[in-house]
């Protein structure tokens, strides 16, 4: 039997199995087994058909039996398993694939490598109740970077066939006194939940043994960290994305980072550094210092900004080892120790390590290549890092890795895990849980341990700000009472306000107005609502509100003319910018607004003498120029509109992606309103053309 023949049988089976259709995966795992030579499969195989079979004539006789559902749960268990093992046994003989090379068919020993260690568990075969024992029995004899690896170990071999033992195991690891391994357990637990939710619901001793576990204050608190951080691992394709198209760019462009000869592997230290330089006082440096900063925040949020700067540096051949992806970070590792002198805590490399946010692979990463660099090299690196750390040294005295928090310890292990599965080179070959849907309480078990008005309403607020706002809705509607709780109906308006549903959200907006009126945010969101749908009766309405809360803020005053101008009111409108120009403020926004103003009232004259102030400003844009055009055209300068309609063409061609006539066609109704012929605006606009056509050529 080929592969792809294997694979169609294997998943026909699986998917019968998952539908309850055990006669259709018993025919599949016929034609699988076909190929296998092994006598207690098969034996195994005939036992099953032969006590369904048994079942069937017994339930076509009109037999009644009250434990027929137990009986049939545990058929469709053995045949899963059976699945499992013919597969697993096929696959070794027949796959030149990374699980196949590394399996290792060795009896446990009492001193064990732990990268032999690790493959032997992660290509065992599925365990027995007394394996388990085993395991266990071993495990309390493992230093701690071994456990943590035996953990990750249990979680691929899980990854790879769903193992009733192995799952115990990590269940029973959820508990665990050390947080480090009870953080790799918990991540493990609800990976393994989420790719086999339709074995496991049938499996009542597990599901009891979950349930069990979900009355442990401490995992119930540790499982919705769990879940914030995953949410947060989410953002890591896009910052990637972000850090390559659009930060790093300019980054590296910069001639003050350019000089510096910046390695972005601390590119931390380095951002906050450069915001405090007093040379980002132009234009463009500001845009670059605040891309810098926003790269910062992004870090100390928690998103993992690092992984873009350390992809190239998992080809190392440390990483051809695939427990070393796993592997927890040690200063004696034989990889690293001679780079590290651990008596010594000025080295600047471990004060690096020790204060750096890095997970264990990165440390790896970094370790590995400024051990290759050479001694020359290397020392220049150090003594740059010496400078740069200076006075670090007592601080990183008090940061013992004990003393880190869980939700540091899960993060950092994600970030690991995130590597393992986008960057191993053969990542195809594994089931990568990123991609399956991360959201919790999508998983009846686990809902059932986190489904507390507490926990929707603490996750409402992760699940916004990673912009889930469908998923955020859906907790808000959970928690009893919630049309009336200010903090969460405003959460709801703006919920459905970012989905774009703007009179779901205006309703619930005036809902928080009436518990808590004139809150200047609400009615805030609330005009933008109403702007959105062009609704300016509603919008001047709240601006009338905030003007009162806010009387002397120009930018109230701005929106209410705009406002106004948009619902036609251009006398009114006029009034408020005539203001606003007196007192000074926005002045050329202002200026705009009045000359705009009086074109559309047709006071031509009025309307000449702010854009004549407009087109001598330095900062006067090709819509000033278009719009003066526009007014001269309409009180009988046509030469002079010329004139300034080509200064709007030239701006306006530099720019190179806006079509030259498009503003100027959008334009053409407010034309004919003032009179001018629809055959004069057709001719102006060839006389445009024509100008297009010489400048560029």
């Amino acid at each position: 039997m080929d592969y792809k023949s294997f694979e169609y049988l294997y998943k026909d089976a699986q998917k019968a199995l998952n539908d309850h259709h055990l006669m259709d995966a018993l025919t599949c795992l016929n034609g699988i087994l076909y190929n296998i030579d092994d006598v207690e499969l098969h034996n195994e195989k005939d036992s099953i058909c032969n006590d369904y079979n048994f079942m069937l004539n017994f339930f076509q006789q009109g037999g009644t039996d009250s434990g027929r559902l137990d009986v049939y749960r545990k058929i469709v268990n053995r045949t899963y398993v059976l699945l499992d093992r013919s597969s697993r046994k096929f696959r070794l003989k027949n796959y030149e694939k990374t699980y196949s090379k590394h399996f290792a068919n060795t009896t446990a020993q009492e001193i064990e490598a732990p990268i032999q260690l690790f493959n032997r568990i992660w290509t065992s075969d599925i365990y027995k109740t007394t394996d388990r024992e085993g395991l266990l029995s071993h495990f309390d004899n493992l230093n701690t970077e071994s456990q943590l690896q035996v953990v990750s170990a249990i979680m691929l071999s899980l990854q790879e066939y769903f193992d009733l033992e192995k799952f115990k195991v990590i269940i029973q690891f959820c508990q665990h006194s050390n947080p480090y391994i009870r953080a790799r357990a918990i991540v493990a637990f609800v990976w393994i939940y989420m790719q086999y939710v339709h074995r496991i619901e049938n499996q009542p001793e597990l599901k009891e043994a979950i349930s069990i576990l979900g009355t442990d204050a401490k995992f119930k608190s540790e499982l919705s960290i769990l879940q914030k951080e995953l949410l947060l691992s989410l953002e890591t394709a896009n910052v990637e994305k972000k850090l390559q198209k659009d930060i790093l760019p300019d980054l590296l462009s910069a001639k003050d980072i350019k000089d510096a000869k910046i390695d972005f592997t601390f590119i931390d230290d380095e951002l906050s550094k450069s915001l405090e330089n007093p040379s980002y006082s132009d234009v463009g440096n500001k845009k670059m210092a605040n891309k810098m900063k926003e790269l910062i925040n992004m870090g100390k949020e928690g998103v993992d900004i690092n992984i873009g700067t350390f992809a190239m540096l998992k080809s190392f051949p440390f990483f051809m080892e695939i427990a070393n992806w796993f592997a927890p970070f040690n200063s004696k590792h034989p990889e690293v120790q001679q780079l590290l002198d651990s008596e010594n805590p000025s080295n600047p490399i471990q004060i690096l390590l020790n204060t750096g946010n890095f997970c264990d692979s990165d440390k790896f990463s970094l370790c590995i290549m400024l051990k290759l660099m050479p001694p020359t090299q290397r020392g220049m690196v150090l003594s740059q890092l010496t400078a740069q750390f200076d006075g670090l040294e007592e601080g990183i005295n008090d940061i013992q890795p004990e003393t880190k928090n869980i939700k540091i310890i899960i993060r950092n292990y994600l970030q690991d895990l995130y590597r393992f599965y986008k960057l191993h080179p053969n990542r195809s070959e594994f089931t990568d849980p990123f991609k399956m849907d991360l959201l919790l309480t999508n998983y009846k078990e686990i809902e059932l341990i986190l489904d507390t008005p507490s926990y929707y309403e603490e996750l409402v607020t992760t699940l916004i700000q990673r912009k889930r706002y469908s998923d955020a809705i859906s907790y808000l509607n959970k928690i009893k009472d919630v049309n009336s709780q200010f903090d969460l109906i405003q959460k709801l308006a703006f919920c459905h306000q970012k989905m774009e549903d703007y009179q779901q959200a205006i309703s619930y907006y005036e809902q928080a107005d009436l518990i808590q009126p004139d809150n200047e945010w609400v009615i805030q969101q609330m005009r933008l609502c109403y702007s959105a749908l062009h609704l300016y009766q509603g919008e001047l309405k709240c601006l009338t509100k905030l003007e009162r809360i806010n009387p002397n803020e120009p930018k109230i005053s701005l929106h209410i003319g705009r406002c106004l101008m948009q619902m036609g009111k251009y006398e009114e409108a006029a009034g408020r910018f005539y203001e606003m120009e007196y007192k000074g403020e926005n002045v050329l926004t202002s200026r705009r607004a009045i000359g705009w103003c009086n074109f559309k009232l047709k006071k031509f004259e009025q309307a000449e003498k702010y854009y004549q102030k407009l087109s001598e400003d330095s900062n006067a844009t090709w819509e000033d120029h278009l719009n003066y055009g526009h007014v001269l055209w309409a009180n009988h300068q046509t030469q002079r509109a010329i004139e300034f309609y080509k200064k709007y063409i030239s701006l306006v061609l530099k720019e190179k992606n806006t079509e030259p006539l498009r503003a100027f066609d959008k334009d053409k109704k407010e034309l004919l309103k003032q009179g001018i012929q629809e055959v004069d605006i057709n001719m102006m606009r060839d006389i445009l053309a024509q100008f297009i056509m010489y400048n560029e050529n």
